[in-house]
C-alpha cells in the first residue's frame, strides 16, 4: 500500500480536510436540527462546481449549471423556514459544506490523475485523521478516559466498532463513485441520503418544519433530477427540439 513520496502531502491534506469537515458537521449538529444541517449540506454540489472552476479553471456543462439553481434556492428556502437557528451552528455547517466540496475534488485528483487505488487512499488518509481526532479527544473529551462506565460498556464498544465498519464501507463506496463519475455527481447523489436523513429526523425527533422548508426540499429534489437528466435535456434541446422546429417550417 505504498504511495510515491511526492503524493503523501496531498493525501495528508485530504485527511485533514476530511477530519475538519466531520468536526464542523458535528459542531453544527450541536446547535441545529439534523434536518437543517442536511439542508445546508444540499448546496454542496453547487459549492463543488464553483470550487472546481476556481481551482482548475474547468467548467461544467451549461445544463449542469442550470440544475444548480433549484438546488441552491431550495436550500435557502429551507433556512428561511427553520425554527431552531444558531449563528455558530450555521457557520459551522457552511464551513463543513465547503470542506466537503474540497474533499471531493482532492480525492478525484488522487484517484483519477494520480491513480491511487481506493484502499490505499483510505489507508494513508486515515493516519493524519487518527492523529487529529486523538488530539482533539484528549483536549475536549478527557473526562471520558477516567469514566469507568465507558470502558465497561460492552454495547457501547460494539456500536463503536460497527460504526467504524460502516465508515470504512462508506468511504470506499465514496471513492469508487468519485472514480467512476465525478465529484459533483457524488455530492448530488448525497442529496438522496440528505432527504432520507431529514425524513428520519422528522419521524424520530418530531422536529418542527414549515411549509417553506417543504417547498425547499421539493426544489432540491427537482434540481437533483435536472442534474441527473442534464444529458437528456441537452440532447432534446439540441436535436429533438430543433428537428421539430425544422419539420414545422418546411
Amino acid at each position: 500500500m505504498k504511495i510515491p513520496p511526492n503524493l503523501y502531502n496531498k493525501v495528508v491534506i485530504l485527511g485533514m480536510v476530511h477530519t475538519a469537515s466531520i468536526a464542523c458537521g458535528n459542531i453544527a449538529l450541536q446547535y441545529l436540527y439534523v434536518s437543517f444541517v442536511k439542508m445546508i449540506f444540499a448546496t454542496t454540489p453547487l459549492v463543488t462546481v464553483v470550487l472546481y472552476h476556481v481551482m482548475f479553471n474547468r467548467s461544467y456543462d451549461y445544463y449542469v449549471n442550470i440544475a444548480m439553481v433549484p438546488l441552491c434556492v431550495g436550500s435557502m428556502l429551507c433556512t428561511v423556514g427553520e425554527i431552531n437557528f444558531s449563528v455558530l451552528g450555521f457557520l459551522a455547517a457552511v464551513t463543513a459544506t465547503m470542506l466537503r466540496g474540497i474533499k471531493s475534488i482532492l480525492q478525484d485528483v488522487l484517484l483519477k490523475d494520480e491513480r491511487i487505488d481506493s484502499i490505499s487512499l483510505l489507508y494513508h488518509m486515515s493516519k493524519p485523521s487518527l492523529v487529529i481526532i486523538a488530539m482533539a479527544t484528549l483536549v475536549f473529551e478527557r473526562p471520558a478516559f477516567t469514566d469507568p462506565n465507558v470502558w465497561k460498556n460492552i454495547s457501547l464498544w460494539f456500536l463503536v466498532g460497527l460504526s467504524c465498519l460502516c465508515a470504512i464501507g462508506y468511504n470506499i463506496m465514496n471513492f469508487l463513485v468519485t472514480f467512476y463519475t465525478s465529484p459533483v455527481t457524488l455530492q448530488v447523489l448525497g442529496n438522496i441520503s440528505m432527504m432520507l436523513t431529514v425524513l428520519f429526523s422528522l419521524l424520530i425527533f418530531q422536529n418542527e418544519i414549515s411549509l417553506v422548508s417543504v417547498t425547499g426540499i421539493m426544489c432540491v429534489m427537482v434540481g437533483t433530477v435536472m442534474y441527473q437528466k442534464s444529458n437528456d435535456i441537452r440532447n432534446f434541446v439540441t436535436h429533438g427540439l430543433s428537428r421539430s422546429l425544422n419539420d414545422k417550417y418546411k
